[in-house]
């Protein structure tokens, strides 16, 4: 069972070239806030899709043709001349492979978390390009779509909203709504406000920490587009005592992430940006998401796609089949996402060791028991 490498390309955006800058760098966009606090890595999903489906140079020119409109993801990550962070809007293009192999697709289903999941997709390491996109064709005519997209360019929503693009620029439709680019919006208040613990701080009497992403586009007044391209997401940290937990019933921890959630307002996200803005350079604060660290255990990450429309990705045979993350490099990262089976239900992907996969399907099975 072995993918074979048919062609690799780099596949360029459509762009007037009386529009581009003479000098390359000197056209960028800076990286916000929000995006220096994501994770510096690529995150991988796949789409998989049953016949008939468009040729690959279909789908090569929808490529082209959405690029010109998220110009991000052919551009690299560089410095400006201050040293901070951005975007080159050079145009120098993504990684785009067509594969194939000997199989039918239903003779892999359901894909499971292996190595072959990685064949679906290009190699990242060492490599410059923001986007890479595989195509394998299946000898039934099933087709895989590897997507793999660098998490500083763009989070779950706006990659969405790409795909969704790209989708429509294949069939030949109009890209509708276009994306916001504007990374300078979040700019701090005068004077700045920190309202709130922002730093992060760590208590003795904790154990192990819940962290669940919550989306600031709907949460910020005004609202932020949509259709904003970028970061939008931080982090909020349900708390409770262990005895609470075990004696209290399930509804109990529902209602506790659901009020940390809602506390991430609006009061919440500007604070933030006052203070990554204004008081991180006074204390010379480095932004991470802690993407050295290999694991999270004993704590958990939960990110929830749940209202993502992944499943809208339509080239022109309809919509995939299959839709899951295939490779995130940190343990103890958990992902919401709709099922394939279209009756309402959910899937929860989550990144394990194998050696503490065992004591995770206990915890579970003891959680559905009670």
């Amino acid at each position: 069972m072995k993918v074979t490498i048919e062609r690799t390309k780099i596949v360029k955006p459509f762009c007037d070239s009386n529009n581009l800058p003479v000098d390359p760098k000197s056209h960028f966009v800076p990286l916000s806030v929000f995006d220096k606090v994501s994770y510096n890595t690529h995150v991988a999903i796949i789409y998989a899709y049953n016949p008939p489906t468009p040729t690959n140079a279909t789908i090569e020119l929808g490529l082209q043709k959405v690029l010109s409109e998220y110009r991000e993801w052919a551009g690299r990550l560089g410095e400006d001349e201050n040293g901070d962070p951005v975007i080159f809007l050079n145009d120098k293009g993504v990684n785009f492979v067509e594969a194939s192999i000997d199989i039918k697709l239903e003779q892999v289903m359901p894909l499971q978390p292996s190595p072959f999941l990685l064949s679906l997709h290009p190699k990242v390491k060492d490599v410059e390009a923001l986007l890479q996109v595989q195509l394998t064709r299946f000898a039934c005519g099933s087709l895989v779509i590897g997507f793999t997209g660098h998490h500083l360019v763009a989070d779950g929503h706006s990659a969405s909203n790409f795909l969704v693009a790209w989708g429509k620029a294949t069939r030949g439709l109009d890209i509708n709504p276009l994306p916001l680019h504007d990374r300078t919006i979040f700019n701090p208040r005068n004077p700045p406000y920190f309202e709130f613990e922002h730093k992060g701080k760590k208590l003795k009497s904790i154990k192990s920490i819940l962290q669940c992403s919550v989306n600031g586009r709907a949460r910020m007044n005004p609202k932020v587009p949509n259709e904003y391209f970028g970061n939008l997401v931080l982090w909020t940290y349900p708390s409770s005592k262990v005895e609470d937990l075990v004696q209290e019933p399930l509804g109990y921890a529902a209602k506790l992430v659901r009020n940390a959630v809602e506390s991430v307002n609006d009061k919440y996200f500007k604070s933030f940006i006052d203070f990554a803005t204004v008081k991180a350079k006074e204390e010379d604060l480095v932004p991470t998401a802690d993407a050295n660290v290999s694991t999270c255990i004993p704590n958990l990450k939960v990110d929830s796609w749940l209202r993502f429309p992944f499943y809208e990705l339509d080239f022109g045979g309809g919509s995939p089949c299959i839709f899951m993350p295939s490779y995130i490099p940190i343990e103890g990262f958990m992902f919401l996402l709709p099922s394939c089976n279209g009756d309402g239900s959910a899937d929860a992907c989550i990144t394990l060791f194998r050696k503490n996969m065992d004591i995770f399907k206990q915890i579970v099975s003891k959680l559905l028991e009670s």
